[in-house]
């Protein structure tokens, strides 16, 4: 395919870091991943992250309600004691 039309944007130094690091993981060039992402922006392709944040968030919300209304009391604070000990065992920071 040829391609004849040129756009410029300015970025920071930080974000030509990230954006060079991207391209990098990824293994392309930043002239695919600039396309790839203007064709996913005109397609009007749903936002799949904040989607499924959306999912996140009612699954919490869900397991929040039904370790409330257990009859042991100490249910929610085992489940959160054996996601922290998943986390740390995997490297990853916990988030509550």
């Amino acid at each position: 395919m040829s391609y004849k039309k040129y756009i410029t944007v300015r970025m920071d130094g930080t974000m030509h870091a990230d954006l060079m690091a991207l391209v990098n993981e990824r293994q392309t060039d930043v002239g695919k991943l600039m396309r790839q992402l203007i064709a996913r922006e005109l397609l009007g392709t749903s936002d799949r992250i904040a989607e499924a944040l959306d999912q996140v968030l009612f699954t919490a919300i869900a397991m929040e309600g039904l370790l409330d209304r257990h009859t042991d009391p100490n249910l929610r604070g085992q489940v959160l004691q054996v996601w922290r000990d998943r986390l740390a065992a995997e490297g990853r920071p916990h988030a509550a």
